[in-house]
């Protein structure tokens, strides 16, 4: 019996040591410290990490401003939406408002012009997925649709292609260049950090469409090649999550051209808003009818005489139009089109006297119920070859009638 009691004694002792050990392990271990996924890392590696942060929220509402700034006016380009970077999809519209007093050179600039020589819509709306982008101007009734691979002489270097990012669904935002900005220096700000950076200037060959962006400052090697400069100053504010919420980007040095059209300018910042992380996806749904714009875009030497047509594709094009029936709304109604002749261009002032000679004629012998249809009785409009069109496939002149009131150059 006292052996017994002994060797049990000696196995309660033994359980009781290792009971202790154990207990003593998991209350004297330290926890193992969080790393944060963004600020624990290299600074010049965060604005980066940030984005990617941001990225895997899926979901964004976003507001970008653009303000061009000069002595006599300004022009604000307002983009606001939302985004989704999972499934590669965004909803947002787009508005301009400029200053009553700004040049005539830079509305036509930053609007863009159509056939008639007005100013493009200065409010339309997007859908955009990995299939498609679909545009819709704020006069129109109907979206057109860009679907991928379409393929032919007017869908190459166009604003189109600007709406869709490499790194958000939707281009044309400061979100394309924060993947390659670098911060310099961070504080703190709240839970979150702010980050004074510096941005690469080939940003701006992501943000701007082609035509704009051929009046800034940006070194090319020939088109769709850019050849680095100065990088841009920007401050990147990022939330504790690491997540960004706010980018100021400041352009101004690439507008200064001295004989541009910017050359007045004094200012050209951006702004970027990022909101609501991780909550609604965009609605992807098209309001209206929908047209292929394979099929309903078309070069306005393509117009056969008699067809109606809508000036505003999406493009920023000024040789493209819409297709439309006359039946209903339409923008324009093409009366003829003439042949000028073959050979050397003759200059500008004989080019402009043989086009609007062939018009006037033709203006003469139209039906009248096309004719009649101009918004300004007896006035009619002209589109004909440039120099390079001229010399390569003759010269060629398309009349047209304006048929809803705006401000064109009849010149």
């Amino acid at each position: 019996m006292i052996r017994r009691s002994a060797l049990a004694g000696a196995l309660l002792a033994t359980a009781s040591l290792l009971l202790t050990a154990c207990s003593g392990t998991e209350d004297t271990a330290a926890p193992a410290a969080a790393t944060h996924p963004v600020f624990d890392q290299k600074l010049d590696r965060q604005v980066f990490l940030a984005l990617r942060r941001t990225q895997q929220e899926r979901n964004v509402a976003f507001t970008q401003t653009i303000t061009f700034v000069s002595k006599k006016g300004r022009a604000v380009q307002t983009v606001s939406g939302r985004m989704n970077f999972a499934e590669g999809t965004g909803a947002a519209t787009t508005k301009w408002e400029l200053s009553k007093g700004l040049p005539e050179d830079i509305r036509d600039t930053v609007l863009g012009l159509t056939p008639g020589k007005g100013n493009a819509a200065a409010s339309g709306n997007l859908l955009v997925d990995r299939q498609a982008i679909r545009y819709r101007a704020v006069t129109a009734a109907y979206w057109l649709e860009y679907r991928s691979g379409d393929a032919g002489p007017y869908f190459g270097d166009n604003s189109i292609d600007s709406l869709r990012g490499a790194e958000a669904p939707i281009g044309g935002t400061l979100v394309e260049g924060l993947g390659a900005t670098e911060a310099e220096s961070g504080r703190p700000a709240g839970s979150g950090r702010v980050y004074q950076a510096q941005m690469p200037s080939s940003t701006a060959w992501d943000v701007f469409p082609t035509d704009l962006r051929d009046h800034l400052r940006i070194e090319t090697d020939g088109p769709g090649a850019y050849r680095s400069s100065d990088p841009l100053p920007a401050r990147v504010t990022v939330d504790g999550q690491g997540r960004i919420t706010q980018v100021h980007a400041d352009f101004s040095q690439a507008l200064h051209r001295q004989d541009g059209v910017f050359k007045d300018m004094t200012s050209l910042t951006i702004d970027l808003r990022l909101t609501g992380h991780g909550t609604a996806q965009p609605a992807m749904k098209p309001y209206g009818p929908v047209r292929a714009a394979r099929k309903a875009v078309l070069g306005i030497t393509s117009v056969k005489r008699g067809q109606c047509i809508d000036f505003n594709t999406g493009q920023r094009h000024l040789a493209t139009v819409v297709d439309v029936p006359c039946t209903g709304p339409h923008d324009g109604r093409v009366f003829a089109q003439k042949k000028l002749g073959t050979g050397t261009y003759p200059g500008y002032q004989a080019a402009k006297d043989k086009a609007m000679s062939a018009c006037r004629t033709a203006y003469g012998t139209a039906p009248r119920t096309w004719t009649s249809e101009a918004a300004e009785p007896g006035v009619f409009w002209v589109m004909r070859s440039s120099e390079g069109e001229w010399n390569e496939d003759g010269g060629h002149a398309t009349c047209y009638v304006i048929t809803t009131k705006g401000t064109a150059d009849k010149s």
